[in-house]
């Protein structure tokens, strides 16, 4: 049951990481239209009931257009023939929406996306394609270009703020300041039904492979299905769910390691954030002068010498009291990538960190 009117849909403000559990709206004595209830374990394609009828289409395209993913309680507050969708059991958050096949059955403005299982439209948010920022709305303002040259929506960030969604890293597109958004670490918003390729239906996943929202960092993606290890690529494991997971090993040696439903490589390179050892190719998640970021291989020895570290950096202690190399406070990382360790182009000159023209 949805228990608040005032409920601001969590997953409405990033729809990137929509959300986990997907129930139906409470039912509503007066109202024969809430959407009924549906089991979502993230994987296993099973499902109990559809949360909205395909056959329902907005009667008032204006309306539909106005109020899709507006919070609601029961469909009572949808205005027209848009339905309510509990989005998150926990919270009671709930949307206006209707069902869709692809986004050209959504209202102006709207997206067909994958909800736990079924398919709803929602409004544009992170990796839907765009040609200018007003394609893009309120939630994910930014039209900003991809690393296959294909525009996609999403919204500004601080390098290493870690305001970005799993499955999206925060990075300088322009030359500007202020030119970071999240962009997909899979290097594209489509995939190609691989295994771990961004997806929003099933149709989109080979053979083996489920789309689905992992329940553990909320990324989107077609995660590979088995029965053993060996099903699963190099670094991952065969979890209890039958999904090839990364298995964490815990911070104290004698519980057990945990089994995280991810895409996530641990591939990422000196100075990315982080929040595990096991995302950095160093395998040493180090945090040091209010930032966390992946370390260098070995600790360096003496304090502030430069000579063991990449220019620009100094040696410094770690939170954890192991020694670091790390960019000079006014910089940070966001100075280091975008262009202390990453030379500007022949026409630009590094100012404060970041590439401007000459």
């Amino acid at each position: 049951m949805i228990r608040s009117r005032n409920a601001i849909p969590r997953w409405w403000l990033a729809p990137v990481a929509l959300a986990l559990v997907l129930a139906a709206c409470g039912e509503d004595s007066s109202s024969a239209d809430t959407a009924t209830g549906q089991d979502n374990d993230g994987i296993g394609g099973n499902t109990d009931g559809d949360i909205l009828s395909s056959a329902d289409s907005a009667t008032d395209a204006s309306q539909a257009t106005t109020n899709l993913g507006r919070p609601c309680a029961t469909t009572t507050d949808c205005p027209g023939s848009l339905k309510c969708i509990e989005t998150n059991a926990a919270t009671g958050d709930g949307i206006c929406t209707q069902a869709c096949t692809t986004t050209s059955d959504c209202p102006t403005g709207g997206y067909c996306h994958i909800v736990g299982k079924q398919m709803a439209c929602t409004p544009a948010g992170l990796c839907d394609p765009c040609v200018n920022d007003s394609d893009c709305g309120t939630n994910t303002p930014l039209c900003v270009p991809g690393k296959d040259g294909k525009s996609f929506c999403s919204l500004a960030c601080a390098f290493g703020d870690k305001s970005c969604q799993p499955g999206y890293s925060c990075e300088q597109y322009g030359s500007a300041i202020d030119d970071f958004a999240c962009r997909p670490d899979y290097g594209a918003c489509a995939g190609g039904g691989e295994a771990c390729a961004p997806c929003q239906a099933q149709t989109d996943c080979k053979a083996g492979t489920q789309c689905t929202t992992s329940p553990d960092t909320g990324e989107r993606a077609c995660f590979q299905s088995c029965s053993k290890d060996g099903d699963c690529a190099s670094g991952f494991a065969c979890s209890p769910k039958g999904v090839c997971s990364r298995l964490v090993p815990d911070a104290d040696p004698k519980k057990p390691s945990t089994y995280v439903q991810t895409c996530a490589k641990a591939n990422r390179g000196y100075c990315d954030p982080c929040s595990a050892d096991w995302q950095c190719a160093s395998s040493r998640c180090r945090t040091s002068q209010g930032q966390t970021f992946c370390a260098e291989p070995t600790p360096c020895v003496k304090a502030n010498e430069t000579k063991e570290c990449a220019p620009g950096t100094f040696c410094v202690p770690s939170a954890t009291s192991d020694m670091i190399c790390a960019p000079p406070l006014s910089w940070k990382c966001q100075g280091y990538k975008a262009c202390l360790g990453n030379p500007c182009a022949t026409s630009e000159v590094c100012v404060d960190g970041l590439c401007k023209s000459k």
